[in-house]
């Protein structure tokens, strides 16, 4: 039955029901509807993102309710917020102005009120009750903790204060002082915790599109040790702590933990050589070929063009060409002196200068020139050799204590051979299911690492000398390229390696149709400061042509420094790699639209998905990372058909993980590349 205008009606909206004081209502109300329905299709056309992320009110919501039940308040402050000129509708001089809740309806918001907090996080913090406004200017609980939430998030994924908690706490729910010796009845941050939070975290701030504050000014807060007024002096000050190793680990180079199971394996993972200097697996006068093989091979068989240990490992990283000091200059590795040194121009050709760059993953030789030496150790092509067939040029080289010509070699080459990894070997050890990867398995792998300690969030892939291809939404607002390292060549995270270049950013290109919200379009390249130099370790992935996509069963790979399960604390310590198999794209949208819990995103025809085993998927940590497939009739021959990109927690069982499909942003990639001067000529 219709209730007549002006009868009084039980409320019936369920949020409202939970908010306001008042059981009942009548209409018309303020905007003229006539109805309950009508009203509440009109309060549900505003978004609670958009409400509760709303600065110009923190009772946005509970003002929304009562606008529409006819109890307005602090109108004139939120007007802006939303798409509707209310002064269209409604004139805040014409309301009734009483202390009278009879009259009015009255601002719930009391200054300097205490307030008991309702959730935890801040009760952790050791205190329990907080009052408003805050240090943002929020009055209400629910806002705050959302922010509180968030830096919480950013600390789980990026590590970059581990006071961020504290810091949270105190600029959005601080304690309640009950003096009058701060502003607004609370006790605020310490100056120093908002510098040092700032410090280390402002960089992934920028990424996560969370900026604190206008107003909050860390050189106008109080600095003091007493905690009446403010909080985080002694914490923003305590040096990082000095762990120990944990249990199954050694300590190297003062400061660095590997596992017991790194020790004596062929690859140097502490600077100074320690786990591997004192193995006794091998006499002296010998070394020990890298796994799989514990071979002893003499020293000098090292890179001298003859593969003696399995897999040809000994002839890995025996040429290179220098990057920063004497770009291009050609270089042989000694095993002996353990020193690179040039190669002299006498006996050298173009023929030479070919194989050195095909040796270095490239198919041409761009210039071939000699200039002066002043290094009187090189080497230098045998001639009694160089009539034997051979593959790697450290066959046609012998050491020498002086160079004839007085004339080193430099060499600049061109057109790159992707998807290869010379220093890939089968490995028998074990994201999320898969196995830990051995150095040189994925050379075209990046780890990202942002701010001033480079804390590590996201993975990458070197697409050639001076691009890398990520997710965009690693890179999020972040797009100038200052605080950005980039490392290219390792796979065991925290340790040493010898293969491993560092760069940094100067460019960031995010795709222009990308958005935040739905994680469309998820891609960015960026440009680095200085070109990489190729190596056994360090090589480009091919990218997968316009149009095509793996047919579906198609057996892939993610690999990445992920969390081995969505509870995990850290990410791993070394590259895992999982395969998995492409799935039907209406399959996979079915799956994810039935997932416990629910997905954070729609599936796009932007996006592909693989996986959906037990225990098999990527995982947080992996975004950003290369999802690659071999190529057809070749033996061991890749290319990136999509990018880590989203997923339902991890390994969530029958639901596929979510990766950029790569063939759609062929033209873009080109483009982007074809745009940006190269110093690659």
């Amino acid at each position: 039955m219709a209730v007549l205008a002006g009868e009084c009606e039980p409320v019936q909206m369920t949020h409202c029901i939970n908010i306001t004081t008042y059981n009942f209502t009548t209409f018309p109300n303020y905007l003229g509807m006539q109805n309950q329905v009508d009203a509440a299709n009109e309060a549900g056309g505003y978004k609670y993102h958009e409400i509760w992320t709303s600065d110009c009110y923190a009772y946005d919501l509970e003002f929304l309710v009562h606008f529409i039940y006819a109890s307005l308040y602090v109108f004139a402050e939120c007007s802006p917020a939303y798409s509707m000129d209310y002064n269209d509708v409604i004139n805040c001089f014409d309301l009734p102005d009483s202390d009278d809740p009879t009259v009015c309806f009255q601002n719930p918001y009391q200054p300097g009120k205490p307030q008991v907090l309702e959730t935890k996080p801040c009760k952790r913090m050791g205190y329990n009750v907080t009052a408003f406004p805050n240090l943002a200017g929020q009055i209400a609980e629910p806002i705050a903790l959302e922010m509180v939430n968030m830096i919480q998030g950013i600390q789980a994924a990026t590590r970059c204060y581990r006071y961020s908690g504290l810091f949270a706490c105190a600029v959005y729910l601080p304690p309640y002082s009950g003096n009058q010796t701060v502003p607004y009845h609370v006790i605020p941050p310490c100056r120093s915790l908002c510098e040092e939070y700032r410090y280390q975290c402002e960089f992934f701030l920028e990424i996560f599109e969370s900026p604190l504050p206008e107003n909050l000014s860390c050189s106008q807060l109080p600095q003091s040790n007493d905690t009446n007024i403010c909080i985080g002096a002694k914490e923003s000050r305590e040096p990082p702590p000095v762990l120990p190793c944990p249990a199954g680990n050694i300590t190297c180079d003062k400061n660095r933990c590997i596992p017991r199971d790194w020790i004596c394996d062929g690859y140097q993972d502490c600077r100074d050589n320690s786990d591997e200097k004192y193995c006794a697996l091998c006499p002296a006068d010998k070394t020990k070929c890298p796994p799989p093989s514990s071979q002893c091979i003499e020293v000098t068989s090292q890179c001298d063009g003859r593969k003696d240990c399995y897999g040809g490992l000994d002839e890995l990283q025996c040429v290179k060409l220098e990057g920063r000091v004497r770009p291009g200059l050609a270089q042989a590795f000694n095993p002996e002196s353990k020193k690179w040194e040039p190669i002299c121009s006498s006996n050298w050709n173009v023929s030479f200068s070919e194989l050195l760059c095909k040796q270095l993953g490239y198919r041409k030789v761009l210039v071939s020139t000699y200039k002066f030496s002043d290094v009187f150790q090189s080497a230098v092509v045998d001639e009694l050799s160089t009539s034997h067939p051979g593959n790697l040029v450290q066959q046609f080289l012998k050491r020498r204590s002086y160079c004839p010509s007085g004339m080193a070699v430099y060499i600049k080459c061109g057109d790159i051979e992707c998807g290869e990894r010379p220093a890939y070997v089968p490995s028998p050890l074990r994201v999320v299911g898969g196995r830990e990867v051995r150095p040189g398995a994925w050379p075209w792998v990046v780890s990202l690492h942002g701010g001033p300690s480079q804390n590590f969030f996201c993975g990458a892939s070197l697409i050639d000398e001076e691009w890398v291809m990520t997710a965009a939404h690693c890179v999020g607002g972040k797009q100038t390229s200052g605080g950005w390292t980039l490392k290219v060549g390792h796979t065991r995270r925290r340790s040493y390696s010898q293969y491993r270049l560092i760069r940094h950013a100067d460019r960031i290109i995010i795709h222009p149709n990308f958005s935040p919200y739905t994680v469309d379009n998820d891609i960015a390249l960026i440009h680095l400061n200085e070109p990489v130099q190729f190596n056994d370790f360090v090589r480009p992935i091919c990218l997968a042509p316009k149009g095509y996509i793996p047919p579906l069963g198609t057996r892939c790979v993610a690999a990445g420094w992920g969390k081995h399960n969505f509870k995990a604390q850290v990410y791993s310590r070394a590259i895992n790699q999982v395969e998995l198999e492409i799935v039907n794209w209406e399959y996979c949208r079915e799956a994810l639209k039935h997932a416990d819990p629910k997905p954070p995103h729609n599936l796009t025809r932007n996006m592909m998905c693989a996986g959906g085993g037990l225990d098999h998927d990527s995982c947080s940590g992996d975004s950003g990372g290369p999802f690659v497939c071999r190529q057809n009739g070749t033996a061991d021959k890749w290319f990136a058909a999509g990018i880590v990109s989203w997923g339902v927690l991890c390994a969530t069982p029958n639901v596929p993980g979510v990766y950029t499909t790569l063939p759609n942003y062929a033209d873009w990639i080109s483009d982007v590349i074809a745009n940006h001067t190269k110093s690659v000529t």
